[in-house]
């Protein structure tokens, strides 16, 4: 299987292309129409809530890229870090990373809907998530308050129908400080699940909580191999 997979693999360097400058981290979403799409933040304006976000979308396989700006019918539009996947039927779903807890342990937030490769955008749709043990008061790693969790990196429709996503966030068990910021819990990471296609999450599992190093066990990615799902988790 792997000497298989070694065989078809061939990468190839061309000359450098700049195609979202100034965008310190970009994620890039590959469609099966053969869109690219790269998803990024242009960074944190001081104090602010959310970061200045960046959308670039290619059609030509890469050659030339067209930066995507919302309308005002679409928001904000999406802020995200990986957190899109494509359906089995041709829709894009782009989540925004940061759920925001409202009350009773429920965080929401929106997302956003595209079926032609970010030609057109549908949204936003509010989503919904469910943490009975999440911690609802806390700072990030700017010192700044929050009261979120993070749907963020990957997400996955399975077989069924059903999605699963990678998050991370802190449950009230999460007490440990932070190295570099002593008011900053680390954080967890874990596994969430939505039965209708990504309007209402529910918590299924922790990937890992273990207190180590700097901010603890956050930024998980989830990957399916075969007939599995695995995550890993960034310390």
């Amino acid at each position: 299987m792997g000497q298989s997979l070694a065989q078809k693999l061939k990468v190839r360097l061309g000359p450098e292309q700049a195609i979202a400058p100034g965008v310190p981290w970009p994620y890039l979403t590959q469609l099966r129409d053969g869109t690219s799409i790269i998803f990024g933040h242009r960074g944190w304006p001081p104090g602010g809530k959310y970061p200045i976000h960046y959308t670039g979308v290619s059609h030509d396989g890469r050659k030339t890229w067209q930066e995507w700006m919302p309308e005002p019918k679409h928001g904000k539009g999406p802020i995200t870090e990986g957190t899109a996947v494509e359906l089995r039927d041709g829709r894009l779903l782009v989540f925004d990373v940061h759920a925001e807890h409202v009350g009773s342990k429920r965080f929401v937030h929106n997302y956003w809907i595209t079926r032609d490769g970010f030609r057109t955008v549908d949204g936003p749709h509010p989503y919904s998530l469910s943490l009975p043990d999440a911690e609802v008061n806390g700072f990030d790693d700017r010192g700044e308050p929050i009261s979120r969790f993070y749907i963020r990196r990957s997400m996955i429709e399975l077989p069924g129908g059903d999605l699963i996503a990678s998050a991370y966030g802190r449950f009230e068990a999460d007490k440990m400080p932070v190295e570099y910021l002593e008011k900053m819990s680390k954080m967890r990471s874990v596994l969430i699940r939505s039965r209708d296609q990504g309007k209402n999450w529910t918590y299924v599992s922790t990937i890992a909580a273990d207190p180590v190093e700097q901010e603890g066990p956050g930024e998980p990615v989830l990957v399916r191999v075969g007939c599995a799902s695995r995550g890993w988790r960034n310390w």
